[in-house]
């Protein structure tokens, strides 16, 4: 099971390729509750690319998580020590608790699963692998996505060089 957070959710649905993921992870995909407010709140804020999100949802290809008691816990306990939105501190309870993938692209979210024994993907780990199971099948298609990504979510991939040798090498 995959557990995303919002940046992740607001990254694929910005640029409408979530298949991507179904393809390349083949499992349920989940978000907690706060990150279903995070979305309807950016809904409100008249964002575009939450219609797309929220048709995920309603097709049951994302699922809304209901957290438990140890993982209210969890969330309280990471509340204390850390300074992270309620939404990315429910994902990684759920990832933590369930054994589940965290999907996230914030660095302190990273940082802090990786400590809590989380597997944890950022998008250049997802796109890495992509292109490892031929997802992403060759350059054209790699710059399309990268560049779909930087302009519509405003969000810069650093090691846009590893990936293109990366699909040169295949």
């Amino acid at each position: 099971m995959i557990v995303l957070d919002t940046d992740i959710l607001s990254c694929f649905s910005k640029i409408r390729k979530f298949d991507l993921l179904e393809k390349l992870f083949k499992a349920q995909f989940y978000i907690p509750p706060r990150v279903y407010e995070e979305i309807l709140r950016a809904k409100e804020k008249g964002y575009d690319f939450v219609d797309y999100a929220i048709k995920l949802i309603d097709d049951r290809k994302i699922r809304i998580a209901t957290l438990n008691e140890t993982e209210v816990s969890m969330v309280k306990e990471l509340a204390k020590k850390r300074k992270l939105g309620f939404g990315e501190i429910e994902a990684m309870a759920l990832a933590k608790n369930r054994g589940w993938i965290l999907l996230s692209n914030d660095k302190v979210v990273e940082k802090i699963a990786r400590e809590i024994g989380v597997d944890v993907f950022n998008i250049e780990d997802i796109l890495s692998a992509m292109i490892e199971f031929g997802i992403i099948g060759d350059e054209i298609e790699l710059k399309d996505i990268i560049e779909e990504i930087e302009t519509k979510d405003r969000m810069v991939i650093r090691n846009k060089e590893y990936l293109f040798r990366k699909i040169f090498e295949k």
